[in-house]
């Protein structure tokens, strides 16, 4: 809406646009394609019946991640047309802007993550590495 902007408030760090592309499921899997980084079959719906249609087509399971919400309130994980519906029901409730993602599940995968550091000269080094104990897709 502006407010920032409007009250001359900088952000600190990270970039509002980089924020939103972040946040937004379809900007997000959009720059990830198009750094030619993999990601699992999806689409973005809006409707019940979008998502029906998705899951004809890729069948389950499937991973529900509403838009701009905290933790993945709201989402879930689709066995069944049941699941589905009452999950996609609250990810739509739960986005500000009725939206969510529909990505086929990667159940199976191990979770390995890199925390790096970075200067200002854009010298780089990693301070840890882990692997998650929980499932993908749990948390994530």
């Amino acid at each position: 809406s502006g407010v920032l902007k409007e009250c001359g408030v900088k952000i600190l760090g990270t970039t509002l646009e980089a924020i939103n592309r972040a946040e937004d499921r379809d900007l997000f899997r959009t720059l990830m394609n198009d750094l030619s980084e993999p990601v699992p079959e999806s689409t973005i719906i809006h409707t019940l019946e979008e998502a029906y249609d998705f899951v004809e087509e890729i069948g389950y399971p499937v991973i529900v991640r509403p838009a701009f919400t905290l933790g993945g309130t709201g989402g879930g994980i689709c066995h069944d047309e049941e699941e589905l519906k009452e999950i996609v029901a609250s990810g739509l409730k739960n986005s500000p802007v009725t939206q969510c993602l529909l990505e086929k599940s990667i159940a199976g995968f191990k979770e390995i993550e890199y925390e790096v550091m970075r200067d200002a000269n854009d010298h780089a080094i990693v301070v840890c590495n882990m692997e998650n104990i929980d499932p993908v897709g749990v948390h994530t």
